[in-house]
C-alpha cells in the first residue's frame, strides 16, 4: 500500500521489491530497487529529475473508482 500511496503523491520511491519491474506503472525515475542492501546509484537516483508527466491519470483514485463503477454498469 505505501508504494502506492508514493506513486500518487509522486515521489520517488526505494524498494527492494523487484517484482514493480513488471508493472505498467513501473520507471526508472520514480522506483530506485536494491538487492542485498548494495545501495550504489542511490545518490544518482535521488539527485535526478522525477517525471511526473508520463504518468497517466488513469492511477487516481477518482479515475480508478470511475473504471470500477463503469464495469459494474455493464455486468
Amino acid at each position: 500500500m505505501r508504494v502506492i500511496e508514493n506513486f500518487c503523491s509522486d515521489k520517488k520511491i526505494i524498494t527492494n521489491n523487484a517484482l514493480l519491474k513488471g508493472e505498467s506503472f513501473f520507471s526508472n525515475d520514480r522506483f530506485f530497487i536494491f538487492e542485498d542492501l548494495e545501495f550504489s546509484g542511490l545518490k544518482e537516483f535521488l539527485n535526478s529529475p522525477l517525471n511526473t508527466e508520463v504518468y497517466s491519470q488513469s492511477f487516481w483514485l477518482c479515475n480508478w473508482v470511475d473504471n470500477i463503477l463503469k464495469s459494474i454498469k455493464l455486468n
